[in-house]
């Protein structure tokens, strides 16, 4: 039996290009921060997190809580259901020197974290979700919709 998810502890998006610029969490600002970016250059935003709020046993090993359900507190709201992502471990290969094994991923990527992440965000804030195999083996995405209320993720 696995544990009911944690939830995040995001609280708002902060801007990069002024730090003291917030936003509310919804919903994600992808074209970055509209107040300080310019046609020459977007400024990101990230997600600001109650870090005063992580449970104190969040970095000891927890049975029946894995991959990124076990970090639910340290990332943006997962709205996606997990497939078994993350928890890959890190197998040494010599002395000292360790490796990610990702085929423990549902598709053997490292991309499969940060895409439930994205379709997460997405389905949350009543986006259209689309997900492919990667460009590398199906050649490139199609290009990028402009931001609006339609636009969604590409995964």
């Amino acid at each position: 039996m696995t544990s009911p998810p944690t939830a995040s502890l995001a609280t708002a998006q902060r801007s990069l290009g002024d730090p003291g610029r917030r936003y509310p969490l919804w919903p994600p600002l992808t074209g970055g921060c509209p107040a300080t970016s310019t046609e020459e250059v977007s400024y990101p935003v990230e997600v600001e997190y109650a870090y005063d709020q992580v449970p104190a046993d969040l970095f000891e090993a927890r049975p029946g809580r894995g991959g990124l359900d076990r970090w639910a507190p340290l990332l943006p709201p997962l709205a996606a259901p997990g497939l078994g992502e993350g928890g890959t471990p890190l197998v040494e290969l010599e002395p000292g020197v360790f490796v990610k094994d990702e085929s423990r991923n549902p598709t053997w990527s490292h991309k499969d974290r940060l895409n439930r992440c994205t379709v997460s965000a997405a389905l949350a804030a009543g986006r259209p979700v689309s997900s492919s195999p990667p460009p590398a083996t199906t050649g490139p995405p199609p290009p990028p919709s402009p931001p609006g209320p339609d636009s969604g993720a590409w995964c």
